[in-house]
């Protein structure tokens, strides 16, 4: 058997609620790549949010560790800062989805480099940057603006205690003193989001762009959008084919809808105790304990990796 290469979603798998690693599951990490392995931190997040992750985490300094961002669409080698596959919407498939979401009155962003590109300065993006901690920049006229091509767009619908939070670090953001902090009226504080807009937006988007574009859930306020030839489950089999390293010697573990076709695309497909039902449907293995409970910890040791 050759070296196995482990795929791992960061938020909610990897992470705990707190956006750490625990010391045990990061001991059985270090453990799998000293014996030869690789780790690949397959997220939706953008590219400088997880290599800056991972530094921070100290998962750089393994021997073999690669981010790969936007959903598989974008592959870097961390140890050498090496980009060795990225692929992106076309800049005119862009610019019409990103209307049509503003057209049904969702935040909308995408990315540069180094910047989250945003449609408003709102309660969505202040949700979306307490996890991916991006500068941003406004597009007054979004999508007016956008030049090139990205590997991701990201549509948000906040709801319920989603919502509450967003306002609450909005208004922090804009400096508003705390007996100034009313709750806006209307759809940002419905309980559920009804009708679901965001799934309404992702089936135009599958049929209208099919064989270009891809959009799914990644949790329940987030859409993303991303090129067809891409998703995690494409990357398995990007890298494992750069690294010739057979199928059947990876592993996948997620827990939310966007990791379904890498646990389906890996040789062996982990679902944390905590993922969606649908997740757990599509995994040969469900993990005994949570993110916040050292499941991984606990699967590496009950499989000696």
């Amino acid at each position: 058997m050759g070296r196995k290469i482990f795929f791992l979603d960061l938020d909610g798998t990897l992470l705990t609620d707190e956006k750490l690693i625990s010391a045990d599951t990061y001991s059985a990490l270090k453990k799998f790549c000293e014996a030869g392995n690789v780790i690949a931190v397959n997220s939706g997040r953008p590219m400088k949010s997880i290599t800056d992750t991972m530094k921070a985490l100290k998962l750089d300094i393994f021997k073999e560790a690669y981010a790969i961002a936007f959903n598989g669409a974008w592959i870097r080698n961390v140890k050498t800062g090496e980009d060795i596959l990225k692929k992106t919407v076309s800049l005119e498939d862009t610019l019409k989805i990103a209307g049509l979401a503003r057209a049904k009155g969702l935040h909308c962003q995408t990315y540069s480099e180094d910047h989250i590109l945003s449609s408003a300065e709102d309660d969505e993006l202040f949700y979306y940057k307490r996890t991916v901690k991006l500068p941003y920049k406004i597009l007054p006229s979004f999508p007016e603006g956008i030049t090139e091509a990205p590997c991701k767009l990201l549509t948000i619908k906040l709801f319920g205690e989603a919502a509450d939070i967003g306002h609450e670090l909005y208004l922090e953001a804009m400096g508003i003193h705390p007996e100034k902090k009313l709750k806006r009226p209307g759809a940002h504080y419905e309980d559920t989001p009804l009708p679901d807009i965001l799934k309404e937006l992702a089936d135009t988007v599958n049929t209208e762009y099919a064989g270009r574009v891809s959009a799914l859930k990644s949790n329940p306020y987030f859409m993303e959008i991303f090129p067809a030839d891409a998703g995690k489950g494409e990357a398995v089999h990007d890298l494992a084919k750069l690294l010739s390293v057979d199928i059947k010697d990876t592993l996948a573990a997620g827990d939310a809808e966007n990791d379904i076709s890498m646990l389906e695309a890996a040789g062996t497909g982990i679902a944390m105790f905590n993922a969606e039902e649908s997740v757990k449907k599509a995994a040969d293995v469900i993990t005994l304990k949570d993110n916040n409970n050292d499941g991984l910890a606990e699967f590496f040791i009950n499989n000696s990796l």
